[in-house]
């Protein structure tokens, strides 16, 4: 038998996982894109928190004027369904897997905080309480893959693989339309959390 690392990932794998038993289990997905000279730079996370019932969202979109825009929920309820989609006040979010192992879609519509990237200096991009302005941001892309995703490395009992992608569609930021058309990434990953002890 060809051991799983040596095999890559199945395309079940794509899919959420049963918790381990640990307390501490996570899942997330990470997508991001460019940047490019026209469009933002895009950054998206989605975790789950299965023992906990919950999961979280964050995005950032960095460019192509001098701001940045951070959406930011830590207390989202778990996404119920075949799809990856997660809605709260003033945020919708949607993760298909289009084509496993090769293919998926995202689409947004929300509104996050902007900020003037000189502003940011060592500010915490992930504190909710995170004040700007207001924006609304939407987005529908697609990061798809040539090769097969390839395990990587992680933590103590964490899986996690990843894979090179061409990403393409719209986002749209206030009043401005940028296309996209950008190299990027996506990696997925679960297990414990570092450093517990469960």
């Amino acid at each position: 038998m060809v051991p799983p690392e040596v095999a890559g990932p199945a395309p079940g794998d794509e899919l959420p996982h049963e918790p381990s038993g640990a307390a501490t289990f996570v899942e997330g997905w990470s997508f991001v894109a460019g940047p490019s000279p026209v469009a933002p730079a895009i950054e998206v996370e989605l975790g789950l928190r299965p023992t906990l019932g919950d999961a979280w969202f964050t995005a950032r979109l960095t460019g192509p004027d001098d701001r940045i825009v951070v959406i930011v929920d830590h207390a989202l309820e778990a996404p119920r369904g075949p799809h990856l989609e997660v809605r709260a006040p003033g945020l919708w979010a949607d993760h298909v897997v289009e084509e496993r192992l090769r293919r998926w879609s995202l689409g947004a519509e929300a509104f996050g905080v902007a900020l003037a990237l000189a502003e940011v200096s060592g500010a915490d991009l992930l504190d909710p309480s995170l004040r700007g302005e207001r924006v609304p941001v939407g987005w529908e892309l697609e990061w798809e893959n040539d090769e097969d995703p390839r395990w990587v490395g992680g933590t103590a009992g964490e899986r996690r693989y990843a894979a090179a992608c061409a990403v393409t569609g719209e986002v749209l930021v206030g009043h401005d339309r940028y296309e996209v058309d950008a190299i990027g990434h996506r990696s997925h990953r679960w297990g414990p959390v570092p450093g517990s002890t469960d």
